[in-house]
């Protein structure tokens, strides 16, 4: 068996680790087996660990994009409404004061931008309600 690369998996290490430790404790050198088997289940408990912190990790990307989508049909439904007052709705306000940009700029927003464009178009939309009444 080769030594494994250090780009290797946690998972290959750990089996590496494995097949070293019974190769020495066959050889009779337990007194050098016994730190490689300890050092292989510190390997695989943190391997382990570390999948395991991926799955929040997923989730929480899951959630992110759940509620972007939700907005993003949010904002798509906000457009349409303002576009059905007229036939000219898009070229007057109160549509170009609240999807200037149109609406991509809000549904598009880079992840780090996303928060403070939905805030602004909540602002712009109770903005643009107030000015209505």
């Amino acid at each position: 068996m080769r030594l494994p690369a250090p780009s290797a998996t946690w998972f290959y290490c750990r089996r590496f680790g494995i097949y070293v430790g019974r190769k020495l404790r066959a050889a009779l050198l337990t007194e050098l087996a016994d730190p490689v088997k300890a050092s292989t289940l510190s390997v695989q408990t943190l391997g382990r660990a570390w999948e395991d912190a991926d799955i929040t990790v997923q989730e929480a990307f899951a959630d992110r994009d759940a509620v972007d989508e939700a907005l993003a049909a949010l904002a798509r439904e906000v457009r349409r409404t303002l576009i059905s007052r007229s036939a000219n709705a898009e070229k007057t306000a109160p549509y170009l004061l609240i999807v200037p940009d149109g609406i991509g700029w809000y549904t598009n927003a880079p992840v780090d931008e996303e928060l403070s464009r939905f805030k602004q178009l909540r602002c712009l939309l109770y903005t643009s309600d107030a000015a209505d009444e």
